[in-house]
């Protein structure tokens, strides 16, 4: 017998839409009210939905004209409500295309987003550029051009000294200014230069509920114009809190080391962990989890050792790992640690980190020799966060802003880019001078004969990987817009998965069932949807790698020969932003077993699993029907009619890692639920087969309702500004479609019956439905932890053979001060501890030049010395201060130059962004000056920063501009403005502009940000 929750006391009063009528890009305020007439503001008691997203009061907007409908859903399974409210979008007046608000999500962040102002306006000068008076002569054409410029470093391109004193500008000015795009995001705000801004909403989220409704507000403010303010909602689960209500305290891990370091002996790395509770949380208790190649030994947990960190509540709290060489075998390629306690309210409380070693990779992928120039070049130029490991969102956003040289596309993608190099093959017989593997080295080495760390350096690409998710784990991807997200969103309790799929490789490899929407968009016309085409949707199961699931990978439709990208687990939140729903923010998740009980039995039960599912690639085709009744897959074959689906058979995402799990014969749920299954919105009866479970008819036809105003939004939009025209394809379309997952019946007559309003009850399953299979193949999830591409910088060994050896002597400071305590070490095996005054000795040193390397703690120093054979040579290692301390300034602008040219008819004019970072630190660059220039004709605009580190972490700055004449390649023809000196304190962001009025005219804009520099 069906359970049936006890019905709640009703949630839904009235819907209140203001404007009511409002233009394109408009925001509308539609707010949910109580029974009694009270505003919930987001807090209220039960599952309040508009449009399918949770929370009661959001503002939508949309981008096409009509009347749009709301739908409003309320309550729990057999007690669902449901109200409508309509609003009038118009035209905008002007008859342009306004700005208008995009939300993308971050994949390395599950709770940060990437906000955008599309068809944002042009930039504009703050001052006011003369203009030309009307003379009599032929018109010269002078386009504005856009360009990007060049950051320089004053240490290494002096800035020109006149040879004689600077004239005194017409006009000169500046300082701080509203930025052109100031931001509210919740409690934080802050400004830009650019439109588009990434932030965190981590810490502003309340860990006791699923989600939390932002307010997102921008302001666009350009000189001479009004405000322009853009107001848009977006909705952010809670990745805690999801995990809480499955019984598991998965605090999170704020920030974390890529790679671990090899340091006094052991692999060493810190990570952060934020702990949102009132209360402190201990870790009783490691684990280590050792992850190999592909082969007999993939992973090996090693037994608990005792721990005893403390997470300090509502505070972050940095956690060193140290796993000493003798644990990491030479095979192993990275490694994970566990830690594991009890919350004082008996709750289990899991932290995991994971940390690549690439030196032991296995096929390590060393870039080319044009890809090695660019990386080191953006490295000395200070383009990039740390200059030993660079993103891939970095590298792209650097072109985007045109930063790059134009062949740097084929240097860093190019078909020859990737080198391998099996470090793992048996290792060469020592050579002198050759490279060799400390961390692999031949079972004979001849007397005499060392491999030791050089100081040549060599970057190496680490691909895009799901750093927690193992062969046989199962994905879930969040809500991305795609019709699929839309009936899934308004089920009861709202599903937030849409999509998933299934480990066949460790960490970088993902197989999944998928449909192209791009595909059937292109077969819709006024008749509706070509019935083949939408009962066996294309491409079906596929294999891919994590990067090419997360970007996206270009396939061929077998029937027109055209391409499609296919990207199952795209970072882009919607392929076609329709309008009218507030973005959704979810974090990826991974089901697997539970991390500490796994066992080798489990892990090969899994990769059958994963074998399975990965040999129906090309077998299958995408088929909406699945979603009402997935064990078609299990007997039904497409016929002959079905073209290039022939003799295929249905699946869509969450049924195909059903059927493979079924196969395998281990139960999924075993008839009994759990009290976190049903808490999940979980039923069955006793005929629901195992791992299905069942969807009532009322919250089906909730979802149709929802999936026909997404579908007749997405055909007019395809069909672009003339849509209007094709409002009855429109209805037509979005019948054909929902009779489709309905009933299976997608022939043309489909598209005049709404037959799919009297859907039953169904047995299915769905992405969000896979967190409720068992132990011990799975029943434990945690958000997904994805790396995106980026390049890493190696030190690279080589043998050394020396008749003879010395004796190294020296010292460690910090501060000017003895450090006792660091670890000294020249090569893996050869390592030792300064003492109580500093001092430390190594014996049987090879002769020649060595480096050497010191480190306490966050502390570290290094030094190259020579080394005399029976000699002994001395150092001085001075140790660096604590991350902490050195800053990291962000410079991010655009500058514009005038050449008021003689007799032109109009002036030339150019405008190009700069960005640049400046790393400063008390032991190393406390003074730091950076020089752009931008060009325009025969003048120049040159911005001059000088940066300068105070105490208390604070940065002053000293801005000057400098507008030079024809000839300025001589440095003695130029006027000048200052700014009064300023501060920025740590954590503070600031905007500025100055102009110089003279002989040209020149002016900046630059945003300025003080964080902390971790690298």
């Amino acid at each position: 017998m069906l359970q049936v929750p006890t019905i709640p006391t009703s949630l839904l009063g009235s819907v209140v839409c203001t404007p009511a009528v409002a233009a394109i890009g408009d925001s509308v305020c539609v707010e949910v009210k109580a029974p009694n007439g009270q505003s919930y503001d987001n807090n209220e008691p039960g599952n309040i939905c508009i449009n399918g997203v949770p929370g009661s009061k959001q503002y939508l907007v949309w981008n096409r004209a009509g009347k749009k409908t709301i739908n409003v859903t309320a309550g729990k399974r057999g007690a669902i409500e449901k109200l409508k409210a309509e609003v009038q979008i118009n035209a905008p007046a002007d008859g342009k295309q306004p700005p208008t608000l995009t939300v993308r999500t971050a994949p390395h962040n599950p709770t940060a987003m990437i906000l955008t102002v599309e068809n944002a306006p042009e930039r504009r000068t703050q001052g006011t550029p003369r203009t030309r008076p009307p003379i009599h002569i032929a018109p010269r054409k002078t386009a504005m051009g856009l360009q990007t410029i060049a950051a320089r470093d004053a240490a290494t391109h002096p800035v020109l000294l006149p040879t004689t004193r600077p004239r005194l500008a017409i006009n000169a000015g500046g300082g701080a200014t509203a930025a052109a795009y100031n931001w509210e995001l919740g409690t934080v705000a802050m400004g830009s230069t650019h439109p588009t801004l990434q932030h965190d909403f981590a810490t502003q989220l309340n860990p006791n509920r699923p989600h939390t409704v932002f307010h997102v507000k921008v302001t666009v403010q350009q000189p001479g114009d009004a405000p322009h303010v853009i107001q848009r909602s977006v909705s952010v689960a809670n990745p805690y809190f999801l995990t809480r209500q499955r019984g598991v305290l998965q605090p999170p891990v704020d920030s974390s080391d890529f790679s671990a370091q090899f340091i006094d002996g052991s692999y060493r790395a810190s990570f952060t962990v934020r702990n949102p509770e009132a209360t402190n949380l201990t870790l009783s208790s490691m684990q280590l989890e050792l992850a190999y190649e592909e082969g007999p030994r993939e992973f090996e947990l090693r037994p608990a050792a005792a721990s005893a960190i403390v997470l300090k509540a509502r505070g972050t709290t940095r956690i060193d790992v140290a796993i000493p060489k003798a644990q990491v075998p030479q095979q192993a390629i990275a490694f994970s640690v566990h830690y594991k306690g009890t919350a004082p309210n008996g709750l289990p409380v899991r932290v995991s980190a994971h940390f690549d070693l690439p030196q032991h990779m296995s096929k390590k992928l060393l870039v080319n020799a044009a890809a090695q120039t660019l990386l080191s070049d953006l490295a000395s130029r200070q383009l990039v966060a740390n200059p030993t490991s660079i993103t891939l969102e970095e590298v792209t956003r650097l072109g985007s802003y045109g930063m790059l040289p134009a062949a740097s596309s084929v240097a860093l993608h190019g078909p020859t880019t990737l080198t391998a190099m099996d470090m793992h093959m048996a290792p060469p017989f020592p050579v002198d001078g050759q490279e060799c593997d400390p961390w692999n080295l031949p079972d004979h080495i001849p007397d005499g004969m060392f491999c030791m760390p050089t100081q040549e350096k060599r970057w190496m690409q680490m691909p895009a990987r799901f750093m927690n998710a193992k062969k046989g784990d199962l994905i879930l991807n969040p809500s991305n817009g795609s019709l699929i997200s839309a009936v899934l969103q308004t089920v009861t309790p709202p599903q937030r998965y849409s999509h998933s799929g299934i480990m066949t490789r460790n960490r970088d490899e993902i197989t999944h069932s998928t449909a192209s929407e791009d595909r059937l968009i292109e077969f819709i016309d006024g008749d509706g949807a070509r019935p083949d085409v939408l009962k066996y949707l294309w491409p079906g199961v596929v294999t891919q790698t994590v990067a090419h699931a997360v970007d996206g990978e270009d396939m061929v439709d077998p029937e027109t020969g055209k391409k499609y990208p296919i990207a199952g687990f795209a970072t882009i939140e919607s392929k076609m932003d329709l309008g009218g729903v507030a973005p959704e923010i979810v974090p990826a998740m991974v089901v697997k077993p539970d991390p500490l009980s796994e066992t080798l039995e489990i892990r090969q039960t899994l990769h059958g699993i994963a074998d399975f599912a990965a040999q129906q690639a090309g077998k299958s085709h995408y088929r909406f029907y699945c979603y009402t009744k997935p064990a078609i897959g299990l007997t039904d074959k497409a016929p002959a009619s079905a073209k290039w689906a022939a003799n295929t058979f249905p699946t869509v995402c969450s049924s195909l890692l059903w059927m493979s799990i079924k196969q395998s014969g281990v139960p999924m749920e075993g008839g009994m639920l759990e009290q976190s299954d049903l808490a999940g919105g979980a039923q069955i009866v006793p005929s629901t087969p195992d791992g299905l479970y069942v969807y009532q008819s009322d919250e089906r036809i909730a979802a149709g309702e929802i999936l026909y105003s997404k579908i007749h939004e997405m055909v007019l939009e395809s069909a672009g500004w003339f849509g209007n025209a094709l409002t009855d394809a429109a209805d037509d379309t979005a019948n054909q479609m929902l009779n489709a997952f309905a009933s299976d019946w997608c022939e043309s007559d489909a598209k005049d019956s709404d037959a799919w309003r009297q859907t039953g009850d169904a047995n299915a399953v769905s992405p969000a439905n896979l967190c409720f299979f068992d132990a011990p193949l799975y029943g434990y999830a945690e958000p997904l932890i994805y790396r995106p591409a980026r390049w890493e910088e190696v030190t690279i060994y080589k043998w050394k053979k020396v008749a003879q050896t010395g004796t190294l002597h020296g010292v460690v400071h910090f501060d000017g001060k003895a450090a006792a305590g660091a670890s000294v070490q020249i090569s893996q095996n050869q390592f030792t501890h300064s003492a109580a005054d500093g001092s430390f000795t190594l014996a049987n040193v090879p002769v020649g030049s060595v480096l050497v390397t010191a480190d306490k703690q966050a502390l570290h120093g290094e030094a190259s010395v020579t080394v005399a054979a029976n000699k002994t040579a001395n150092v001085t290692l001075d140790l660096k201060q604590p991350s902490h301390l050195f800053r990291r300034l962000t410079i991010d602008g655009w500058m514009a130059t005038t050449d008021y040219e003689f007799a032109a008819a109009a002036y030339p004019h150019s405008v190009g962004d700069f960005y640049n970072i400046a790393q400063l630190g008390p032991s190393s660059s406390t003074h730091v000056v950076k020089v752009f220039d931008q060009v325009a004709d025969d003048a120049m605009g040159r911005l001059i920063l000088t940066l300068d580190l105070l105490a208390n972490d604070v940065i002053q700055v000293k801005a000057t501009l400098r507008c030079y004449g024809e000839g300025y390649a001589d440095g003695d023809n130029y006027q000048e403005g200052h700014l009064a000196p300023f501060t920025i304190g740590p954590g503070k962001t600031g905007t500025w502009w100055i102009f110089v009025d003279g002989d040209n005219y020149a002016e900046a804009h630059f945003t300025l940000s003080n964080k902390v520099d971790p690298s």
